[in-house]
C-alpha cells in the first residue's frame, strides 16, 4: 500500500509566477506600467554609462530607439531584463572609454545577446539590420552592414568578457533589483487612478549619481545567488508616500467641504479646509 501524500500547501497565483513576467508584479503594475518601467530602466542605465553630452541631450532619440528597436523585433520581457543585466556589468568596469560611441548601437548589441542568450531560435544579422531600418536599400548616412554589426556584437561580447550567463535566483533576484530601480524614478504612483507621474529632469540627475554609486561601488553581483531581493516588500514601504491609493478630489466635483479664512497672526497666517 503506497503511502498518503502529504497535503499540498496552496500557492497564491503571485507565488506560483517567477520575477520575470509581468504577472509577478500585477497587483502593483498593470502591463503597460511595468513595461514602461522597463523601458526606463534600459535608458537610465544608457544614462549611467555614458556621459551627459551622449544621452542627455539627445534623451528623446535614445528612448524613441529603445522603444521602437523593442517594439519591432517583439523582444521579450525576459531578453529585456537580461539585456539590462549586461548594461549594469558595463557599468562595473569603470571604463566607458572602449564602448560603442553611439548608445543606441550599445543597446542593440545587448538586445542581440540577450535574445541569442535567452531564446533557441532568433533573427539573423540581415533581419536585426531590417528591423533598424538600416542596411544596403537605407538612405541613412550612418546606416551598417553585417559585418559591421557582427563586429558590435564581438565588441559587445568582449566588454562582457565573453559572460552572457544569468540564471537561477541570481536571475530573479535581479529581476527584482531592476524593478526597484526603475520604480525608484517614479515621483507619484496613483493606483486608484492607474496614473504614474514621473520624477523632474533635476531628480533624475541626482538619482541617477546615487545609482551610478551604488552599482559602481556597493552592488556585488555574487551575492545575488545567497540573499533575496522582493520588490513587493520594496513596495509596500512606499505606501503612503511614493504609491498614493486614493484618488485626490476633484477642485470641480461637489463636496461637502468648503474653505475658509481663519483669523490667525500675521506670522503662521495659513488657510484650512473646515467641514461645511
Amino acid at each position: 500500500m503506497l503511502p498518503t501524500p502529504p497535503a499540498s500547501v496552496e500557492s497564491s497565483p503571485l507565488e506560483a509566477k517567477s520575477p520575470n513576467h509581468a504577472e509577478y508584479y500585477s497587483s502593483h503594475l498593470n502591463k503597460s506600467q511595468f513595461n514602461s518601467v522597463l523601458i526606463t530602466c534600459a535608458v537610465n542605465l544608457l544614462q549611467v554609462l555614458y556621459d551627459d553630452s551622449k544621452v542627455d541631450g539627445g534623451h528623446s532619440k535614445v528612448r524613441f530607439f529603445v522603444v521602437e528597436l523593442l517594439r519591432r523585433s517583439k523582444t521579450s520581457i525576459q531578453s529585456l531584463q537580461v539585456a539590462c543585466w549586461y548594461l549594469v556589468k558595463l557599468v562595473q568596469r569603470r571604463d566607458g572609454d572602449d564602448l560603442p560611441a553611439d548608445p543606441r548601437k550599445l543597446f542593440l548589441g545587448c538586445i542581440i545577446l540577450a535574445s541569442k542568450f535567452n531564446q533557441d531560435y532568433n533573427y539573423s544579422f540581415k533581419s536585426w539590420l531590417k528591423i533598424c531600418g538600416m542596411g544596403a536599400s537605407s538612405t541613412d548616412s550612418e546606416s551598417f552592414d553585417v559585418a559591421q554589426l557582427r563586429a558590435l556584437e564581438r565588441q559587445v561580447l568582449k566588454l562582457l568578457g565573453f559572460n552572457c550567463y544569468l540564471n537561477g535566483r541570481k536571475y530573479e533576484n535581479w529581476c527584482n533589483i531592476l524593478l526597484i530601480f526603475g520604480y525608484d524614478f517614479i515621483h507619484t504612483h496613483n493606483v486608484a487612478t492607474g496614473t504614474i507621474d514621473w520624477e523632474s529632469v533635476v531628480i533624475v540627475g541626482e538619482k541617477l549619481m546615487k545609482w551610478r554609486r551604488f552599482f559602481t561601488h556597493s552592488f556585488n553581483p555574487q551575492t545575488l545567488e545567497s540573499v533575496k531581493v522582493d520588490f513587493r516588500s520594496y513596495y509596500q514601504q512606499q505606501m503612503g508616500s511614493k504609491v498614493v491609493l486614493k484618488a485626490s478630489p476633484s477642485l470641480f466635483t461637489s463636496s461637502t467641504k468648503r474653505c475658509r479664512d481663519e483669523i490667525v497672526t500675521s506670522s503662521s497666517a495659513k488657510r484650512r479646509c473646515v467641514e461645511h
